[in-house]
């Protein structure tokens, strides 16, 4: 089901700084609601910030911290971190796992102890 749908626009970019095989990534983004205004699909900001190094055989780990903010009700703000592996199947076709905690802190209107917890199965094909 796709109920309810939300659509936002995402504007953003990345940042890429490679050290041999150590690499950082930036890639802030605002998302501007488009549907579903008024249920709470609002502008925000996010900004990930991503570690990897590259292991032999096509491997990579990779960390990521981030920060989510909405542009109102800025105490829903939450901070997180994501571990994962990739796998460079070709020059092209990436397979990556990644769990992730995306509510470790926030502001003061998000509980404390808040539990959310992910994991992300991922393909991705660069042209």
């Amino acid at each position: 089901s796709l109920d309810p749908f939300k659509l936002s626009l995402k504007l953003g970019g990345i940042a890429h700084f490679g050290f041999g095989a150590f690499s950082v990534e930036a890639g802030p983004n605002i998302f501007i609601g488009i549907t579903k205004r008024s249920a709470g699909n609002k502008e925000e900001l996010t900004i990930p910030v991503t570690f990897m190094y590259a292991l032999p055989m096509r491997l990579g780990i990779a960390a990521q911290l981030g920060a989510w903010i909405p542009f109102r009700d800025t105490d829903y703000y939450t901070f997180g971190g994501w571990l994962g592996v990739q796998y460079f199947a070709t020059d092209k076709l990436i397979l990556d796992a990644v769990f992730s905690l995306p509510a470790l802190a926030g502001g003061s209107a998000v509980p404390d102890g808040v539990d959310i917890r992910t994991f992300t199965l991922g393909v991705a094909y660069a042209f």
